[in-house]
């Protein structure tokens, strides 16, 4: 699907007798996935439905365990719309690479061909476009209208008696593109809507961009066959799809917003949080146990290290790969790093213990990181203490490599200058990356 950077190895395997037994659930998948588009089309306009009855306004009377319900069963109809806006874009990608190769076939370049060719209704998803012809309206307006509505707040801009439809208009864009914000995935982010006059400075200020230069090449131009005209047709199909479905995803995902929100006020009453906005710093498990009477106490300090973690972790590196659930070391900016080979997965942060003989023993306690030149067959009762095993030499079939895997323990080898750092130096071991990050002090 195009999703590999340029000239980067793609993974192989071959198959083996045990692949083929997996045959008939990967044809019922193949076929699943062939049928998506008509799934889609059929599924969209009832999911879009559900999202527009959902209620979000007039909370205030609303009970802790009537708001907490009312998340769950959104919950639950946003991770069937959270499946069609993963598996959506994923199917475009394919046929868009299908359809890339195709063209090329024919000297044509997929970003020089026009695949959205008497397609204006996928313009109605696009705000750029509404934006745009709203532009237009107000730039027809007398200049001394303009410069009112310039000045003017949005409410007092609504009561204008002397400019048409133009606030009528600027409404129902509010409206329909009210659930938009700066992060489409934090419903914490203030919508659009909530910020109405931000939205008329974006109509008045917005900037048309320059026209695209020279005529893309229409499905006309080319010379056509059945391969091409399948996955044309299923390019254009999921490209309008797409569109479909991330407006419905962000418009629902956004939704929850207003049910965490009067959460927050119901919690700030009990004297649980300083404003109703801190529900946000909570996790929803903690929201939870509040409700269901689990969790009294005071949340407020729950919700200060949260701030200061968000703070703290600010300008963190983010690793360029995540295996698993496993949530990775954080390497801050201030962080030394002792690299090596990663033998046995898994990330543990706990404090050194060098151990360089026999005498050493005895200093390693439950849950240290052990540090060693080189392990022998005598040290193995050491790892059943380790939580960590960081050794300066050694390979994947070294004895320490073997053992760490037998514990289920993350080791890195073959880490020059490991036996240096003091005892007791805070580090997290990184037995995916291969990575000792050791903490400031």
């Amino acid at each position: 699907m195009g999703s590999l950077p340029k000239d980067a190895a793609c993974p192989r395997f071959k198959p083996g007798p045990k692949t083929f037994t997996r045959l008939p659930w990967l044809l019922v998948f193949m076929a699943d996935k062939w049928m998506l588009g008509p799934k889609m089309r059929r599924a969209l306009p009832r999911l879009a439905e559900a999202v527009r009855a959902t209620p979000y306004r007039d909370l205030e009377n609303w009970s802790e365990t009537d708001l907490l319900a009312a998340i769950d069963r959104h919950y639950r109809l946003m991770r069937e719309v959270a499946y069609y806006n993963v598996m959506g874009p994923l199917m475009m990608g394919m046929y868009n690479r299908v359809l890339q190769s195709q063209l090329k076939k024919q000297g044509v370049e997929f970003t020089n061909f026009d695949l959205t060719e008497s397609m204006p209704e996928i313009q109605d998803y696009e705000p750029g476009t509404h934006l745009r012809r709203l532009h237009a309206q107000f730039r027809a307006l007398p200049p001394a209208a303009q410069e009112q509505i310039r000045r003017a707040a949005y409410a007092d801009f609504q009561q204008m008696t002397n400019l048409g439809d133009f606030p009528a208009s600027v409404a129902a864009l509010v409206e329909r593109f009210g659930h938009l914000s700066d992060n489409g995935n934090d419903f914490s982010a203030v919508p659009w809507r909530e910020r109405p006059e931000m939205v008329l400075k974006l109509v008045t200020e917005f900037e048309p961009g320059g026209e695209e230069k020279g005529q893309k090449v229409r499905y006309a131009d080319l010379k056509t066959s059945p391969l091409l005209n399948l996955f044309y047709r299923r390019a254009r199909e999921f490209r309008l799809l797409r569109e479909q479905v991330s407006g419905l995803y962000t418009h629902g995902y956004g939704l929850f917003r207003y049910y965490f929100l009067a959460l927050g006020e119901h919690f700030t009453r009990r004297g649980l949080l300083d404003a109703p906005e801190d529900v946000y710093y909570l996790t929803f498990s903690q929201v939870r146990n509040i409700v269901n009477g689990q969790e009294q106490a005071d949340a407020r300090p729950e919700v200060a290290r949260h701030k200061a973690d968000i703070e703290r972790f600010r300008d963190i590196l983010l690793p360029t790969i995540i295996y698993g659930d496993e949530v990775p070391p954080v390497r801050e900016a201030d962080m030394g790093v002792l690299s090596g080979i990663p033998t046995s997965i898994g990330h543990y942060t706990g404090k050194t213990k060098v151990v360089r003989g026999i005498q050493d023993f005895p200093k390693v306690q439950k849950g240290d990181v052990l540090v060693v030149p080189y392990s022998d067959v005598g040290w193995t009762p050491l790892f059943a203490r380790a939580g960590a095993v960081v050794a300066e030499s050694g390979g994947l079939l070294s004895h320490s490599s073997i053992v760490a895997r037998e514990y289920n323990i993350p080791a890195v080898v073959s880490v020059e200058g490991a036996t240096r750092l003091p005892d007791e130096t805070l580090v997290t071991v990184d037995g995916h990356k291969g990575e000792v990050l050791i903490h400031a002090v």
